[in-house]
C-alpha cells in the first residue's frame, strides 16, 4: 500500500511540472508575438510613444564671393529653444504684401509636424492654411524683374538673386483651393534696400499685361 501511494504521488508531480513548463512556453510566445522588442513597453507599431520629433535644419555653408545675393536658412528660421533634442519652439519668419486677391501672408518655418523641415505656410482669406516643405538652392547670380506689395508698376523694378526656394508636395491636397498646385513652382529671396528680405514669387493675383507675364511679386519679412 505504502509503494503505491508512493507512485501516484510520483505521478502527480510529475504532472505538475509538465505543466508548469508548458505554462512558461505558452506565456513566452504570446509576449513574443505582441512585443516583438526587448522593452514591452513600446508600441506594436515600433514608434516610441510620446517621443516628439526633432526640428533640424539643413547645414548650409555659403560662399559670399560666389553667391553674393545668398540669403541663408538660418536667416529664416531660428531654433529657440531645443532640449535633449526635443525641439520647444521654432521661430520662423512671415512676408507681408498688400493687395487683392492674393494671400497676405506667407510664412516660411516649421510646418505642422518636425518632420516636415523647413516649410513655407500660404495664409490666404476664407482657406486652410497651406503647407509646403522646401528645399533651398544656390544658384548664379539672375536677374529678376519683380512689382512691390501694392502691384502697381511705380514698385517695378530688376533685383538680382542667388537663393531659390523649391516647392515640394503640399501636406492637404485641396482640391478647391488654387493655391494647392503650387508643387515644383521655384520662389527666391534677397536682401533688399531697406535692410530686410524680401520673398519673390509668382504674381497671385494675374492681373497682368502680356509684357509683364513674368514680372514676379515681392513680398517683405514683416
Amino acid at each position: 500500500m505504502k509503494k503505491l501511494l508512493w507512485l501516484l504521488t510520483l505521478l502527480l508531480l510529475v504532472g505538475c511540472t509538465t505543466d508548469s513548463e508548458d505554462n512558461k512556453i505558452i506565456s513566452g510566445t504570446k509576449l513574443k508575438s505582441y512585443f516583438p522588442d526587448e522593452d514591452s513597453s513600446k508600441p506594436i507599431d515600433g514608434s516610441e510613444e510620446g517621443k516628439e520629433e526633432s526640428f533640424k535644419l539643413p547645414f548650409e555653408e555659403i560662399d559670399k564671393n560666389t553667391y553674393p545675393f545668398a540669403v541663408g536658412v538660418d536667416a529664416l528660421v531660428k531654433i529657440k529653444d531645443n532640449q535633449e533634442n526635443k525641439v520647444v519652439d521654432v521661430e520662423g519668419t512671415d512676408f507681408v504684401a498688400a493687395g487683392t486677391n492674393i494671400p497676405n501672408k506667407l510664412t516660411i518655418g516649421k510646418g505642422r509636424a518636425a518632420s516636415q523641415g523647413v516649410c513655407l505656410t500660404i495664409h490666404a482669406d476664407n482657406e486652410k492654411d497651406l503647407v509646403y516643405p522646401v528645399t533651398f538652392t544656390q544658384i548664379p547670380t539672375k536677374e529678376l524683374m519683380v512689382i512691390g506689395g501694392s502691384g502697381t508698376n511705380s514698385y517695378k523694378r530688376p533685383i538680382r538673386v542667388n537663393t531659390e526656394i523649391t516647392l515640394q508636395a503640399p501636406d492637404i491636397n485641396d482640391e478647391n483651393s488654387e493655391y494647392s498646385k503650387l508643387e515644383g513652382h521655384k520662389y527666391y529671396l534677397f536682401y533688399n534696400g531697406q535692410g530686410t528680405i524680401s520673398l519673390v514669387t509668382e504674381n497671385f493675383a494675374g492681373n497682368v499685361e502680356a509684357e509683364d507675364a513674368d514680372v514676379m511679386m515681392e513680398y517683405v519679412k514683416e
